[in-house]
């Protein structure tokens, strides 16, 4: 577990205006459905409040302020100091922290000097990027960027007057209490408990590839069943498209797939269901041999453009949902992918087509089963 250095913040003694109570909470409210945990907040005043989430190997921090109630520069060293510390004590499992300040103002202009002044502040792993709001409009300081993994999001959810989370956040709740309860009732929720969709995949290939090896019939097997250009679309048979994922050619290719398989796969079923994951499984492996036999002359065969697809549709349930699927974040499924591919493309003898088109079929059947699954409980 990393720790967390927290800090008081220092204010002038005002109360807090309404509107920036108001924007406060519903944004408490939109950075919990994202996981951000709230680390830092004044319990007297709520006059500003810091959220983190760790993507390893990046914190990201969310800090929002008065910034007619507070010292701005007393702010902006506090928030330096956090993230410089909590960063310290978590290396080197994260290497940057990354901090989007929003300052809350009734003058714009005021606010908006104070972020212009600063630009794009980096203090070596330091990253503090500076926004400003009057709950209605977003604004960013000169040099920022406009879009920090999907912040600008919430953010600006949050300044709609008929926000979804309006009555979420309007029921007397502490900052805390809000974000508790609605990373609670939003976090991903396991569909089964038993991956036995990807089990039963796995003992197939398993079960084949033995078969394949006791017979000596693995080029036999391959020829009669694998991916190939001229049978496919000369010959019609179509049939290939669907047995050459259940084909494997020699023990260190069976060994990496099922290892593979069961990684992703049981992670895909866990949250998307046995059927889904069939679903995906199938679809991503049968769009994988058509690119596959579409670019290719020979013969291919492997459950590696299934297992892609598998990949692809954790990609799709991070993205969607803003939260890691068992410890794996979007950003690091995506890098996984990009690896892949990468080095299939340099390897010789591995399909790489069949690994896009694979990754291309996970993509649409995972948005298509998560999209299905959000509008069965709506």
């Amino acid at each position: 577990m990393f720790c967390i250095k927290t800090v008081s913040i220092r204010h002038c003694d005002f109360g807090v205006d309404l509107l920036y109570q108001d924007f406060l909470r519903k944004l408490t409210a939109e950075l919990s459905e994202k996981q951000y945990r709230i680390v830092s907040y004044d319990h007297n005043e709520n006059a500003a409040a810091i959220f983190m989430k760790d993507e390893p190997p990046v914190l990201y921090f969310v800090s929002i302020a008065n910034f007619d109630r507070i010292a701005a520069e007393r702010y902006e060293e506090a928030v330096s100091a956090m993230m410089s510390g909590t960063l310290d004590k978590n290396k080197p499992i994260f290497n940057n922290a990354v901090c989007v300040n929003i300052l809350f103002s009734e003058d714009l202009s005021k606010a908006g000097e104070f972020a212009d002044m600063r630009e794009l502040n980096r203090d070596g792993n330091i990253h503090n990027i500076w926004w400003y709001t009057d709950g209605e409009n977003l604004c960013f300081g000169k040099g920022q960027p406009n879009k920090i993994y999907g912040i600008e999001g919430c953010v600006k959810d949050a300044c709609l007057k008929n926000s979804s989370v309006d009555n979420r956040a309007d029921d007397g709740r502490t900052l805390a209490e809000i974000n508790s309860d609605i990373s609670n009732s939003t976090k991903l929720k396991p569909k089964t408990k038993y991956p036995i969709v990807t089990m039963v995949i796995c003992a197939v290939n398993i079960l084949i590839f033995m078969a394949q090896t006791v017979l000596g019939s693995e080029n036999s097997f391959i020829l009669s069943f694998g991916i190939n250009n001229r049978l496919i679309f000369g010959y019609g048979q179509y049939y290939r498209l669907f047995t050459y994922m259940f084909i494997h050619s020699g023990l260190e290719h069976i060994a990496f797939n099922s290892v593979s398989l069961y990684i992703y796969g049981s992670r895909v079923e866990k949250y998307c269901g046995r059927m889904s994951t069939a679903v995906i499984y199938i679809f991503s492996g049968i769009i994988g041999g058509l690119v596959s036999a579409y670019f290719n002359d020979g013969y291919a065969v492997g459950a590696s453009g299934a297992i892609f697809g598998l990949l692809a549709a954790m990609l799709v349930v991070a993205k969607r949902s803003g939260q890691k699927v068992d410890g794996l974040s979007y950003m690091t499924v995506l890098i996984v992918a990009v690896i892949g591919i990468g080095m299939g493309s340099l390897e010789a003898g591995v399909d790489n087509y069949g690994h896009i088109g694979g990754f291309i079929g996970g993509l649409i059947s995972g948005a298509l089963v998560s999209g299905l699954s959000r509008n069965k409980k709506e």
